[in-house]
């Protein structure tokens, strides 16, 4: 008796089936390998650069906030190094191909701060930031979606439907709500910012250095 286990001795129906769960591992082995493959892409897109001894140190005094910024960023305006809100610096990363990052950093009432970047609407997470000293988590998310981002800002949720974005004031007065945020702008710019795509934002130069910015926050008291 031949007892061999080569597929032509198998009935036709086993044959087919015996195909049927090869090709369906071969897709589960391609699907995984995309999966790892997307996953690995969104992580170094999103790989801030580290701050250097070059990078220049910006301080909104009032509330004891630090970071850190390239040298070759510019300081577009600063309403003062008060020592108490309101207060409002903004910098400017240098134009590529027509684009460049606009940052601001504010601290004040809700009516002081930039309102687009204070309170709750959806959003995407990018990082989960380090900020010693801070009393709360806090995260880089896109705000919109991956089609129509308004903007990267920090908030004190991650992102979802009902992200908190800005740091807000515990006390009852709220006067001292802080705000940070990034858009990418047009140069010549548009009168109001304009919504891209979270893949048009990662795709310029200056990305990783923006995520580098607010990976380099901390606080001091």
């Amino acid at each position: 008796m031949h007892l061999g286990g080569s597929m032509s001795s198998l009935a036709p129906d086993a044959v087919s089936s015996v195909k049927k769960q090869r090709a369906l591992a071969i897709l589960g082995v391609i699907i995984l390998v995309i999966l790892i493959w997307q996953t690995s892409a969104h992580s170094n897109a999103n790989q801030p650069a580290k701050a250097t001894g070059a990078w220049k140190t910006i301080t909104l005094s009032s509330e004891k906030l630090h970071f850190k910024v390239p040298p070759s960023w510019t300081t577009r305006d600063d309403d003062g190094d008060t020592a108490s809100p309101p207060q409002s610096i903004s910098l400017l990363s240098p134009p590529t191909n027509n684009y460049y990052f606009s940052l601001e950093v504010s601290s004040g009432a809700s009516d002081d701060v930039y309102k687009n970047f204070l309170g709750e609407s959806a959003g995407m997470t990018l990082l989960k930031l380090p900020a010693a000293g801070s009393n709360t988590l806090l995260y880089l998310v896109a705000q919109g979606t991956k089609q129509s981002v308004t903007g990267l800002a920090l908030a004190s949720t991650p992102g979802n439907d009902r992200t908190s974005f800005g740091i807000q004031d515990a006390s009852s007065k709220g006067n001292n709500n802080i705000t940070m945020s990034v858009n990418l702008v047009t140069t010549p710019p548009s009168a109001t910012p304009k919504p891209y795509s979270l893949s048009m934002y990662q795709s310029q130069p200056e990305y990783k250095d923006v995520l580098g910015v607010f990976n380099s926050m901390y606080f001091t008291h």
